[in-house]
């Protein structure tokens, strides 16, 4: 900051020279009507500072609650909720996933699933068995305790459903039927794609308000979702794919979703809809980059809405996501793609740029559903799970603690110009802690000092 001359106005307003006003007092001697000049100063370059730091969290978070944690007499702790845990053993926040998940399925469960014979073990407990094998495997780089390797995607759907089930109960709460449903191993590929869509809100700073589950007599959406800043209520409905289908993966049958959409439609609804709806197939793009199956959605969906009626009135509007999370189909893979496209059901102005005669339409468009539209910039910009506990960038952070956490390349982006839809692709790295407990033999054991209390 530069030297105030000292025959200048004073920078505090009473309109007196600086030389008589606060320029004139001794440090020691000083009675002020208001912060020095230099504070004032401090105190916007603080403020510009902390901006920055928050649009840096924000950038790894989302718009959710963000992740509290400190550590402290060698403890990490992180709040989830109103609740506090906490271990020696976390360096990484991914290090906190992998007891974290352990914690909300419960100890107990997993022990139990162990115990069974391999053909009888829940699907959770193949993908568990194959990450403890990826963290003993040696191939990785390696800096003092800190190991890091790409994520395969067995690696990218464990962590990826700790993380949903962290961001449930992190920014709203995490419903035990939903928990218990998740343990089922004839249910749990449905419970899985609906926590991922529950973490997609989280990330994009919506409040959540779940139905109740327990009353079987209605038929209702899994959650109402509340945009913060519009105040615009969303019922939300997940149906998803399962592997058993002769529709996923290679996609030996024809691709439809006709069923999951009509059964989405029937289901009741206290306000506008937003229906996700997972393919579940291996990722096969088109010479634009486009998914190959994007057509026959399109022609799928204007059938349904000539077609479609509910109670024998024609069926209600919706906007529709559909998404391919290809990496379930190609858990050894370390390149992992992941598609979303946004459609909607008799919203004719939806995505943004449909049937607009110009820019301006478009734009206008945009702001009639700009809350899908940050929905959609959200679920892109925050598709990748956090490394560190704090703001700052995984690189900055690597080189105050010595050691690197955490590597990423690029999405690779879809090359039609629609802002609606988007594919990405990562190489990204895991980072874990090195300790005994990765190099013994696998089981459902929490880390050691791990524990829970009530804030």
């Amino acid at each position: 900051m530069s030297k105030i001359p000292r025959n200048a106005s004073c920078p505090c307003g009473s309109g007196k020279k600086y030389k008589r006003c606060h320029g004139g007092l001794a440090a020691s001697d000083r009675v002020m009507s208001a912060p020095a000049p230099e504070d004032l100063a401090r105190m916007s370059l603080e403020m510009q500072r902390h901006e920055a730091r928050e649009h840096r969290r924000r950038l790894m978070q989302g718009l959710g609650r963000r992740i509290v944690s400190f550590e402290s007499h060698g403890f990490r702790l992180v709040a989830i909720g109103n609740e506090v845990r906490w271990s020696k053993g976390w360096r990484t926040f991914h290090d906190f996933l992998l007891d974290y998940i352990k914690a909300a399925l419960t100890p107990e469960w997993g022990t139990a699933e162990l115990a069974k014979p391999e053909g009888e073990q829940h699907p959770l407990m193949t993908w568990f068995g194959r990450v403890g094998v990826f963290l003993q495997a040696p191939a990785k780089a390696r800096q003092g305790d800190i190991n890091t390797a790409q994520m395969t995607g067995v690696v990218r759907a464990y962590l990826g459903l700790a993380y949903d089930l962290y961001l449930s109960a992190h920014n709203a709460e995490l419903p035990e039927l939903l928990m218990k449903r998740l343990r089922n191993r004839k249910t749990f590929e449905g419970v899985l794609y609906e926590a991922f869509v529950i973490g997609c809100f989280a990330k994009a700073g919506y409040e959540m308000e779940f139905e109740d589950e327990g009353d079987s007599t209605v038929s209702h959406c899994e959650f109402t979702a509340t945009h913060k800043t519009t105040g615009r209520k969303f019922s939300v409905e997940a149906k998803a794919v399962t592997s058993a289908s002769g529709r996923a993966g290679a996609g030996g049958q024809p691709l439809r979703i006709r069923g999951k959409l009509y059964d989405a439609l029937r289901k009741k609804a206290e306000h506008e809809r937003i229906i996700f709806i997972e393919l579940n197939r291996t990722q096969t793009l088109n010479a634009t980059g486009e998914p190959d199956w994007a057509a026959s959605i399109d022609a799928e969906i204007a059938a349904a809405e000539r077609e479609f009626t509910i109670a024998g009135k024609p069926a209600p509007p919706a906007y529709v996501l559909i998404t391919n999370r290809a990496f379930m189909q190609a858990l050894d893979e370390t390149e992992c793609g992941e598609t979303t496209i946004a459609r909607a059901f008799k919203i004719d102005d939806f995505p943004p740029g449909r049937g607009a005669r110009s820019l301006l339409a478009a734009v206008k468009a945009r702001d009639r559903h700009i809350e899908l539209y940050w929905l959609l910039k959200a679920m892109r910009a925050h598709a990748q799970i956090p490394s560190t506990f704090d703001d700052r960038t995984p690189k900055k952070h690597s080189r105050l603690s010595g050691s690197r956490r955490f590597g990423l390349a690029k999405p690779i982006s879809c090359r039609t110009a629609a802002a609606a839809r988007f594919r990405a692709c990562w190489r990204t790295r895991w980072s874990w802690r090195t300790s005994e407990r990765h190099t013994a033999p696998i089981d459902w054991r929490m880390g050691s000092g791990c524990t829970t209390r009530r804030r």
